[in-house]
């Protein structure tokens, strides 16, 4: 049962199905290979040019995934297909997933160091300080005190209850229902993020409830500012063709879509007298 657990794909949520060649094929956070399904077909396509004699591999986690700091990566590997990822983006110096702004100049970027399966743990996104241990800021090339890396430790639990609070408000149909919130709440839970986070995949998600709370509200200036940085995000992320990073334009083109439409919407005499 667990070889069929461990090399079985999904096919639609009540069936998943095993294939002779591509359920021997290897996991990589940087796939070079894709599948999916066309009707009743399971086809593997590359995704990047593969050079002779390099292994062909598929990616065991959805493209969501994918932009995901390597914590989190690692674990869900780990809790679903049994091992440790070891491929050159959970084995790089740097995590670009994990991004914070430099805490001495405000201003400069420094990622979390990757420090191998040490790094996974149920939490999935707390810092540790060995992460962060001569980290470099690439402005001012200041490095992380231990007390620095505390409080980023305190600023990713932060953002992740401020998700957790713009998930709740969001799910109208839940019994415990959470207001929603307000304007200015929203403007400080962006500007927390600014000034903390300069490329991270936390922060990529709370750009995603910001855009729809701000949405909800008739801003869409302000939800079509958050969804381009949604599409920066995917884009400085991950190195090569992303399905996160379509989705995300996807979004994002729709939105301006529908904010041209609306300002070709003919106007009522009654809108052309107030102006």
């Amino acid at each position: 049962m667990n070889i069929w657990f461990l090399n079985c794909f999904e096919y639609s949520k009540t069936a998943s199905t095993i294939y002779f060649f591509s359920s021997f094929m290897s996991h990589s956070c940087y796939p070079n290979a894709v599948w999916y399904y066309r009707g009743a077909d399971h086809i593997v396509r590359a995704r990047r040019q593969i050079r002779p004699g390099e292994e062909v591999c598929i990616s065991y986690l959805s493209e969501d995934d994918l932009l995901q700091h390597v914590p989190v990566r690692l674990q869900r590997l780990q809790n679903t297909k049994r091992f440790w990822c070891t491929c050159e983006r959970c084995s790089a110096a740097e995590d670009p997933s994990r991004g914070f702004v430099c805490p001495q100049c405000d201003t400069g970027q420094m990622y979390a160091h990757v420090v191998g399966t040490e790094a996974a743990h149920p939490e999935g996104c707390r810092v540790l300080s060995s992460e962060f241990s001569a980290a470099p800021c690439c402005s001012c090339g200041h490095t992380i005190t231990e007390m620095e890396a505390r409080q980023m430790v305190f600023n990713e639990e932060k953002l992740g209850s401020v998700i957790d609070h713009l998930t709740a408000s969001s799910e109208t149909s839940s019994e415990h229902a959470v207001e929603e919130p307000t304007l200015d709440e929203l403007h400080d839970s962006e500007d927390f993020i600014n000034a903390h986070f300069a490329q991270h995949a936390l922060a990529d998600e709370a750009w995603g409830l910001l855009a729809d709370a701000f949405l909800a509200k008739g801003l869409c200036d302000d939800q079509r500012r958050l969804l381009k940085r949604r599409c920066d995000f995917a884009s400085s992320a991950y190195p090569g063709l992303s399905g996160a990073h379509a989705w995300a334009l996807e979004v994002y083109g729709d939105a301006l879509l529908h904010s041209h439409a609306s300002e070709r919407e003919p106007r009522s005499d009654s809108e052309k007298k107030s102006q």
